[in-house]
């Protein structure tokens, strides 16, 4: 079972939606859509999704909720 956020966050052009699958604890937090080429392991538990160029597009954090505070998580724009 998954949980969505309830609303993707844009920024500009830039836009981010998650998913958070309960039931295997995992955390999906999609940048940008396009092509995955490659795909890093950053540790055992993390996983950076690259397009053809070399820039992110995803990742991926198992064991979310012990990693993480996903539970309070909060955005905060900053005026570039």
């Amino acid at each position: 079972m998954a949980r969505r956020s309830t609303t993707p966050v844009s920024i500009g052009t830039c836009r981010y939606e998650s998913d958070l699958f309960t039931d295997t604890d995992t955390l999906n937090a999609e940048f940008k859509a396009g092509t995955i080429a490659e795909t890093k392991d950053l540790d055992e538990n993390t996983l950076l999704d690259l397009d053809e160029q070399g820039r992110m597009c995803a990742i991926t954090i198992e064991h979310a909720t012990e990693r993480t505070r996903i539970s309070t998580f909060t955005y905060e724009q900053i005026a570039a």
